[in-house]
């Protein structure tokens, strides 16, 4: 399923709320009606966050839609479904875009409750966006959700030039201060196969198999350019992607 709450739904933050705890009791409900052993099924709460304008509705909706548009329409909260198989195991997604907008600060932590792995996005191409992950996002998502994995998220990665404003090794720096598994780059326009990994890395992330060498390898390829081939290539990943909106 997908829950859509946009500015002009709701009269109040009040309002806004409801509609996320709807969303996090729908959530709950489906988590718990579990699945045995034979099914091999993993359900994934993955929370994006960043600033607006970062690219994290373009990369959640070409990753569940397959489609992208240049036409931004601010987020207040949205929710994507998707399954993909990896490595034999069903991994059911539920993707939380969360919106930046300093008017939903005191609801967007409602959307942190479970999650598994979140994904702190910016564009390569605004360097305030990479400084407000230290200032503003990682505290916040410490604070409401301590301790669960974060893979740093560059976006928009095809309009990257000799101009780039934020170079890999500065995200990877920031990576290493906030504790991030690992720093990926990703374009939603472009490069279809970069969004999916995206999701697949923080879902290796989430249950614990990401290894420190894999990690490795996903910087040595961002470092080399390699940003429009497939991580999983150099992961050797087996991969089925399955993708709805429910």
């Amino acid at each position: 399923y997908l829950i859509c709450v946009h500015l002009n739904l709701v009269k109040s933050l009040e309002d806004l709320n409801s509609w996320i705890i709807l969303g996090l009791n729908m959530s709950r409900k489906e988590n718990n009606k579990g699945a045995s052993p034979q099914d091999q099924q993993r359900n994934l709460k993955l929370v994006l966050v960043g600033d607006t304008r970062s690219g994290k509705t373009a990369l959640a909706q070409r990753h569940t839609c397959a489609k992208f548009t240049n036409c931004y329409v601010p987020t207040s909260f949205e929710k994507y479904s998707s399954s993909t198989e990896m490595c034999g195991v069903t991994m059911n997604f539920e993707i939380w875009d969360t919106s930046g907008s300093s008017a939903y600060d005191t609801v967007r932590p409602l959307a942190y409750q479970d999650a598994n792995a979140f994904l702190f996005c910016f564009s390569v191409m605004e360097p305030h966006m990479l400084e407000n992950i230290v200032n503003k996002w990682y505290p916040e998502v410490q604070n409401y959700a301590p301790g669960a994995p974060i893979v740093l998220c560059g976006c928009q990665a095809d309009i990257k030039n000799g101009d780039v404003l934020v170079t890999p090794e500065e995200a990877m720096v920031i990576g290493r201060k906030i504790g991030a598994v690992t720093y990926i780059e990703s374009s939603a326009k472009l490069a279809d196969r970069s969004v999916s990994d995206a999701f697949e890395i923080a879902a290796l992330a989430a249950t614990g198999r990401l290894s420190k060498k894999q990690t490795q390898k996903i910087s040595n390829q961002i470092k080399s350019s390699k940003t429009k081939s497939s991580y999983k290539t150099e992961l050797k990943i087996k991969t089925k992607k399955n993708c709805t909106i429910m």
